[in-house]
C-alpha cells in the first residue's frame, strides 16, 4: 500500500536543500515510500539506491522526454525539432537496444578524445586553479570551476565552447519549466548544433554531429556541479584552515547529479514495498555520500548499464586539482555562497566565494 510521506520535507526540491544531509545521515536504513507531492516512490537508502541504479528492471525516467516533447509538438504546433534530435543521441534519453547502440557511441568516441584530454588535464587545473595560489578574494564558480569544465569539453568537442553556448541546455530534462524556457531552451540547443556542424563541416554525419552534442548537454552541470558542490562542502568544513592541511577525500563528496528518475518496466519487491509496472522511483544517488559502507560510496557515478562515461575522467580531474591544492601553504575562509534555485534537475552552486590569505 502506498503511503503518504510523513515528512515535511519538499522531496522535489530535497536535492539543493540545506537541510538534505541531516536526512540523508539519520535515513540510512529508511524503506521506500510514496510521495504524492513527486508522484513517486522516494528511494535513500544506499543499499536500494545501489540495487536500482544497477537493475534491469527499470529504465531512465529520462526516456520519455522525446515522446513528452513530440507530444507537445504535435498538440501546440511548435517545433521541438533541436531537443528531439539531442534526445536522440543521449544515452539517458534511450532505452533498450537505441541506449546500448547510443552509449557505445559514445563510449568509443570518448576514447578517441581520451589521449589529448589527459595529456592536457594538468595544464587546465594548473591554469584555471592557478587563482587559489595566491592571496586575496576568488569566486571559485566563475574564476576556477566553470572554466575549468568549458576547456575540458572544448578539447572534447573540438571546437571553443563558450559558458552562453551550453549554460541552461541542461535544462531539457526538466519536466517542470514552463513553455517559454522550453522554447528557449530548444532555440539554445539549435544553435549549439548549427554550431557543431559549421566547426565539423558538411561531410559530418549526424552521428558526429549529435554525440558532441550529447557530451556538451550532459557534460557541463554534472562536472560544474560535482566540483562546486564538492569544494563547497570541504571549504565550509574546513574554513580558516591551511589548503595544505585539508584531507582530501579520494573521491568527490558531493555530486551534480544528487536524483535521478527510473520508471519500472517489471515489477519487482524491495523489502516490503511492491513496484509496479509504470512506477515511478525517484533514487537520491547523495545518500551515498553518507553510507557507512565505503564500497557503496563510489556509486554516485552510476551501475551497470548507466554507469556514467564520463567518471574516468572526472576523477583524474579531481586528483589534479586536490593535489594542487593540498600544495598550497595559503589559509582559506569560505565567505559567502549561492545556488541555482531554479534548478530541480541537477546542483549547481552559483557563486563561491573565498579568501585566501597567510
Amino acid at each position: 500500500m502506498r503511503a503518504q510521506a510523513e515528512s515535511p520535507i519538499n522531496f522535489l526540491t530535497l536535492h539543493r536543500d540545506a537541510v538534505r544531509h541531516r536526512y540523508y545521515v539519520e535515513n540510512q536504513d529508511r524503506d521506500p515510500f510514496y510521495d504524492s507531492t513527486c508522484g513517486a516512490w522516494i528511494i535513500g537508502n544506499p543499499a536500494h539506491c545501489k540495487q536500482i541504479i544497477a537493475s534491469s528492471d527499470v529504465r531512465p525516467g529520462t526516456s520519455d522526454c522525446a515522446a513528452d516533447y513530440l507530444t507537445l509538438s504535435e498538440r501546440l504546433g511548435i517545433d521541438f525539432s533541436p531537443l528531439l534530435f539531442a534526445f536522440g543521441h543521449i544515452p539517458l534519453c534511450l532505452h533498450a537496444e537505441a541506449h546500448q547502440r547510443s552509449r557505445r557511441q559514445l563510449s568509443e568516441f570518448l576514447a578517441e578524445r581520451k589521449a589529448e584530454l589527459t595529456a592536457r588535464i594538468p595544464s587546465i587545473i594548473a591554469q584555471r586553479f592557478e587563482v587559489m595560489r595566491h592571496e586575496g578574494r576568488v569566486e571559485l564558480m566563475s574564476e576556477a570551476v566553470v572554466p575549468m569544465a568549458l576547456d575540458v569539453l572544448s578539447i572534447i568537442s573540438d571546437f571553443g565552447v563558450s559558458a552562453a553556448q551550453c549554460e541552461n541546455v541542461s535544462v531539457a530534462f526538466d519536466k517542470l519549466i514552463g513553455m517559454s524556457k522550453r522554447r528557449r531552451v530548444s532555440a539554445d540547443l539549435s544553435k549549439l548544433t548549427d554550431l557543431i556542424a559549421a566547426r565539423l563541416g558538411p561531410e559530418a554525419s549526424d552521428t558526429d554531429v549529435g554525440s558532441r552534442l550529447a557530451l556538451l548537454v550532459l557534460g557541463r552541470d554534472p562536472l560544474v556541479g560535482t566540483f562546486g558542490e564538492s569544494l563547497h562542502h570541504i571549504f565550509k568544513a574546513n574554513s580558516g584552515s591551511c589548503l595544505s592541511d585539508i584531507d582530501y577525500p579520494d573521491l568527490p563528496p558531493q555530486t551534480g547529479v544528487p536524483v535521478v528518475e527510473r520508471i519500472v518496466t517489471r515489477p519487482f519487491r524491495i523489502g516490503e514495498c511492491q513496484f509496479a509496472e509504470g512506477d515511478r522511483l525517484r533514487v537520491h544517488l547523495q545518500s551515498f555520500a553518507y553510507a557507512a559502507d565505503a564500497r557503496i560510496r563510489s556509486n554516485f557515478f552510476g551501475g551497470g548499464a548507466h554507469t556514467c562515461l564520463g567518471r574516468p575522467l572526472s576523477m583524474d580531474l579531481w586528483r589534479a586539482m586536490t593535489t594542487l591544492l593540498s600544495n598550497s601553504p595559503l589559509r582559506i575562509t569560505l565567505l559567502s555562497s549561492s545556488r541555482r534555485e531554479s534548478d530541480y534537475v541537477f546542483t549547481c552552486p552559483q557563486s563561491i566565494t573565498v579568501e585566501l590569505g597567510r
